[in-house]
């Protein structure tokens, strides 16, 4: 009996714990520490990609950033999901202006939308996931 009862109290830590931590928002995005929210594009990321930003340049992408991911709220609301690409195609474009033309070039050079970071054939949700590998 006790061993029972300590497989269920090890299961029931077990299941806290990978709830506790799924439910973390992942680091530098998601839970506006890192700007963008779901799937938006972050100031971490832009920099990684284009090199160092200005203080000019990074509080007026960081509010171009931010007015998008309220946008993009409010059409995920009423499920307009062509306004969504509109809103992100928009904030691309106003992010790219103020880029110099070399962290312009670097920008176009970054995947685009969720599309860039999903697995493709095979990978993480694609066709074949969860499939065993031959």
């Amino acid at each position: 009996m006790k061993s029972f009862l300590k497989i269920i109290l090890t299961a029931a830590a077990f299941g806290l714990a990978v709830s506790t931590s799924l439910a973390q928002p992942p680091p530098g995005g998601g839970g506006g520490g890192g700007r963008g929210g779901r799937g938006g594009l972050t100031i971490d990321q832009i920099e990684t990609a284009v090199g160092k930003l200005t203080d000019v340049q990074k509080p007026k992408i960081t509010a171009i950033i931010d007015k998008a991911t309220k946008d993009r709220q409010t059409a995920m609301e009423s499920q307009d999901f062509g306004k969504m690409q509109e809103i992100n195609t928009e904030m691309r474009k106003e992010i790219r202006a103020l880029l110099t033309e070399e962290q312009a070039k670097k920008f176009d050079e970054m995947p685009q939308g969720r599309g860039g970071r999903r697995g493709g054939q095979g990978g993480p949700g694609g066709p074949g996931a969860g499939a065993p590998k031959q």
